[in-house]
């Protein structure tokens, strides 16, 4: 009984660990994304 307790707390842990690692990439990803995204625009404006 215990172990099964322990091993379902660690998964859901790495559940948990991998969901906030996600969402922190989702987060860089989304605040990279308007310094890069301007660059483009403004050289295809220029051409």
């Amino acid at each position: 009984m215990v172990t099964g307790v322990v091993s379902g707390l660690s998964c859901l842990m790495v559940v948990i660990t991998g969901g906030f690692i996600t969402a922190t990439a989702v987060k860089k990803g989304l605040q990279q994304v308007p310094v890069e995204v301007p660059i483009p625009l403004h050289d295809s404006q220029l051409l």
